[in-house]
């Protein structure tokens, strides 16, 4: 009886762990520790990958704003000059000019024509109206520019920006300044028709941080800074300012980020603005999100699985190791016996 205990004490197998099965758990292990690392580093790589192509394509569409709004500058100055080549502008008769421009200033895209002269009379040909405007700021601008635009005018009917060129007697010498006014709403158009992508947003401001063509023109007759808002940052603008070069990062404006490309207009010291809310960049992300940290749960439960079981094994060849009997913790000191 005693014999027949022994052998079946010897006998009797346990699940024991073993160098191979050491390996296969490790291996295990890493390899899902390197699928954790590379989900994330993947999925923030494409975001930033995502804002890169972003930024590019703003920069391009800022570009395209900036030739499109000077050709049409270009061309109402193309205008002007057209017309103050002719003798009954430049005869500086103001009836003559009257009845020269008299109905003609909305046929060529004005909202209206005047004149100011070299002594500093402001002639409104369609009104009649004249007045000195010699004391006037924009009087020395127009007179000591040779093209000028100006920042927008609050008008009771309309708020416009000006476009001047130089009136020229036969010598060549200024003798006054032919002025077109053409209404912010139209300047409006041409950013609407060059819309952003992703529902995003696109104007124009000043130093001042004025808006000069926004999709809300309201914000323009209330003379709206962006540098007034609340929860607002736009350092990246003044920074297009202070540099006079286009920059591309990230504004607050009303406490939501967005990611913005701003190109620098040398020739009015304005901005344009491209921006979209980074939010909105990654909305298509959002089961992205979702499945890595949902992956994330899922390889945490395997790994503390591995873990309890690599315990388990481990228990159990320490008490495969043990034989009731003999009271060895080796095997193959037992085989011996």
């Amino acid at each position: 009886m005693g014999i027949t205990k022994k052998k079946k004490a010897i006998s009797s197998k346990k699940t024991y762990i073993t160098k191979v099965d050491f390996a296969i758990l490790a291996t295990v292990f890493v390899m899902l520790v390197v699928l954790i690392i590379g989900l994330w580093a993947g999925t923030d790589g494409y975001k930033r990958k995502q804002i890169l192509m972003i930024q590019d394509t703003m920069e391009v569409l800022s570009e395209n704003q900036r030739v499109e709004f000077e050709n049409y500058i270009e061309q109402k100055i193309e205008v002007l000059q057209g017309l103050a080549a002719y003798p009954e502008i430049y005869g500086m008769d103001m009836e003559e000019q009257r009845r020269f421009i008299n109905g003609h200033s909305k046929k060529l895209g004005f909202h209206h024509i005047f004149i100011i002269s070299k002594a500093g009379t402001g002639f409104y040909p369609e009104s009649g109206d004249y007045k000195n405007q010699k004391g006037e700021p924009f009087y020395n601008n127009v007179m000591d520019n040779e093209f000028y635009v100006t920042e927008p005018f609050y008008g009771a009917d309309a708020t416009t920006m000006t476009i001047s060129v130089p009136i020229l007697d036969g010598d060549y010498k200024k003798i006054g300044a032919l002025c077109g006014a053409v209404e912010l709403s139209v300047v409006q158009k041409l950013f609407a028709e060059n819309r952003t992508i992703q529902e995003g947003k696109s104007y124009l401001v000043n130093r001042e941080g004025r808006y000069v063509a926004v999709e809300d023109m309201q914000e323009i007759y209330e003379k709206t800074s962006i540098y007034d808002k609340t929860d607002s940052d736009y350092s990246l603008v003044q920074a297009a300012f202070d540099d006079k070069a286009d920059q591309n990062g990230t504004i607050i404006q009303d406490g939501t980020e967005y990611q913005a490309y701003v190109a620098y207009l040398e020739n009015y010291d304005w901005v344009v603005v491209h921006c979209i809310e980074t939010e909105k960049i990654f909305k298509d992300l959002r089961y992205i999100d979702f499945w890595k940290y949902a992956s994330l749960a899922i390889v945490m439960i395997i790994i503390l699985c591995v873990i309890r079981i690599a315990v388990y094994w481990h228990k159990s060849e320490k008490k495969g190791e043990t034989d009731a009997l003999t009271g060895c913790r080796n095997r193959a000191s037992m085989e011996k016996l």
